[in-house]
């Protein structure tokens, strides 16, 4: 694979990346939340009362903290998909517009895109090779 062709991949695949971004973001948004519940406040002696409090609270920013990185990277995630999905629209050919869309856009497996396209998995990588090389000149500032 060329130089070009790898910075191609590279900004194709940022959907993906920050798709997984989000779902790690989420995780750690439950386990927060999950903390959460489990810092009630308990019937002891007032100073320790207070750190109980003072443990929910930083856990409820930290929960508000993460719900905000989320929007933003829910956000970027949109831009990308739809800087990608223009790039993809100037292939001209509806076959590796396809292909390149169900790679980076659905993130579908090279052997799932064979079997849903007829083809073999070594056809698939080929169609893939041209699509790269299909994608309009005007998009190629992305993948600096």
């Amino acid at each position: 694979m060329t130089e070009e062709n790898r910075a191609k991949v590279r900004w194709l695949s940022r959907y993906q990346r920050l798709g997984q971004r989000v779902d790690e973001r989420f995780e750690e948004l439950a386990a927060w939340r999950s903390r959460a519940t489990r810092m009630g406040p308990r019937l002891t002696d007032g100073p320790r009362a207070l750190r109980e409090g003072s443990r929910i609270e930083e856990a409820v920013e930290r929960i508000i903290d993460i719900e905000g990185e989320i929007a933003r990277e829910i956000d970027e995630m949109a831009a990308a998909r739809g800087e990608i999905r223009a790039a993809v629209a100037g292939v001209e050919d509806d076959t590796l517009a396809l292909l390149l869309e169900k790679r980076y856009l659905a993130a579908k497996t090279w052997e799932e895109i064979a079997g849903e396209m007829g083809y073999s998995t070594m056809q698939v990588w080929r169609l893939h090779q041209k699509g790269l090389g299909s994608l309009p000149r005007g998009a190629e500032r992305g993948f600096e």
